[in-house]
């Protein structure tokens, strides 16, 4: 996203517009975007650096951390402040290693389908949002050996 210095009036100007999704360079399977990244900014200029405040927007496609299901949220950030530092004479600053930053600053950690999400068993590895699976549950075996003991 490149801002032309001298188009930035000494109030600030709204900037709204898009980025393509290629701009975050992501190449997991985790998390992927869906589309572009939305960004709505207030752009002012102040002592030699560009300010640029307001929101953005990606829809994305995460795999859960716990059922490993793919399924969309969007990645967004409604108090997104870059700056970008400029040199007396140049003409523009790229901002868009500093959008790229914040939009993936905003992805969750922990990625979950649902606050709710059950995850997968941890013997047969079935996902058990989609119902019950056969396993037994299995008992606690740091305590087996003391299971023979026998009380006098």
């Amino acid at each position: 996203m490149k801002i032309k210095i001298s188009d930035i009036p000494p109030s600030g100007r709204k900037i709204s517009g898009e980025e393509p999704s290629s701009m975050l360079e992501i190449g997991d399977g985790d998390k992927r975007p869906t589309g572009n990244g939305r960004y709505d900014l207030l752009v002012t200029v102040l002592q030699g650096q560009v300010i640029a405040m307001g929101s953005l927007v990606v829809d994305m496609e995460y795999r859960c951390s716990r059922c490993a299901d793919v399924f969309r949220q969007a990645a967004s950030d409604s108090d997104v402040i870059l700056t970008k530092d400029f040199e007396k004479g140049e003409e523009s600053v790229d901002l868009t290693q500093e959008l790229r930053e914040v939009t993936m600053l905003s992805f969750p950690s922990y990625p979950l389908c649902s606050q709710n999400c059950r995850g997968l068993c941890g013997q047969c590895g079935a996902n058990l949002n989609k119902g019950a699976c056969r396993c037994r549950p299995g008992g606690d075996m740091r305590w087996g050996s003391l299971d023979g003991l026998k009380i006098k």
